[in-house]
């Protein structure tokens, strides 16, 4: 944050140092749909489970096993805390 005098008021203002790309943070971690929700209710987790094989019978946990894996390698030891079980033991076959 720089700060400024001017005219003799005090003004502050942030300073761009570096450039800043949110491609490089978001990733398909943040999609639900590779990243699986789990629900400690089993009542709650049948209910969604099944509303969601009724919208869409095709759709498997994860959707993206590609995203799991890239996910995977870019998160490394943090990969256990970040992802869900289900894309943490998901890899192409």
């Amino acid at each position: 944050m720089m700060i400024i005098f001017f005219q003799g008021r005090l003004i502050k203002a942030w300073e761009i140092n570096t450039e800043f790309n949110f491609v490089d943070f978001i990733d398909g971690a943040w999609d639900e749909g590779n990243n699986c929700n789990s629900y400690n209710d089993p009542i709650i987790e049948e209910k969604i489970s099944m509303r969601a094989k009724n919208v869409a019978p095709s759709y498997r946990c994860p959707y993206s096993i590609e995203q799991c894996t890239n996910s995977q390698q870019k998160y490394g030891q943090y990969a256990k805390l970040l992802l869900h079980p289900y894309c943490l033991i998901a890899s192409e076959e």
